[in-house]
């Protein structure tokens, strides 16, 4: 137990440390009042805010590993959505009940002759009948 506990740990510090190495390097450069290369300003903007995408690797590789040995016929994409807890069924069996429907089918032949439906009688309240 306290082997796992060790490398959890260590993905976690990696994690943490990986995430914010653009920072460090930002930081240095401004230490030193001199200005950052335009490519680690970039990286600094775009990884640093994906701290959380790095943290959720670390923290849904147990419970990925645990459904993987209990699954082991399941391919990696399905067990990874099930770990993640999403739904591709949607995607993937898209049938005529997924598709929304258009205007003119919600709309009944009753409805066209109500006020609502009349040029200026649903803003004005003058009736056009």
């Amino acid at each position: 137990m306290s082997d796992r506990a060790f490398w959890s740990a260590v993905r976690y510090i990696s994690v943490f440390f990986v995430s914010n190495l653009p920072f460090y390097i930002y930081a240095f450069f401004d230490i030193t009042r001199e200005f950052a290369p335009i490519a680690i300003t970039y990286l600094y903007v775009i990884i640093w805010p994906m701290f959380g995408v790095f943290n959720s690797f670390a923290y849904f590789r147990p419970k990925y590993l645990s459904y993987r040995t209990k699954n082991p016929d399941k391919s990696l994409i399905f067990c990874l959505c099930i770990v993640l807890d999403i739904d591709l069924g949607s995607w993937l069996s898209r049938s005529d009940e997924s598709v929304p429907p258009s205007v003119a089918e919600l709309i009944d032949d009753d409805d066209l002759g109500s006020p609502l439906f009349q040029e200026e009688a649903g803003f004005s309240g003058r009736s056009t009948l």
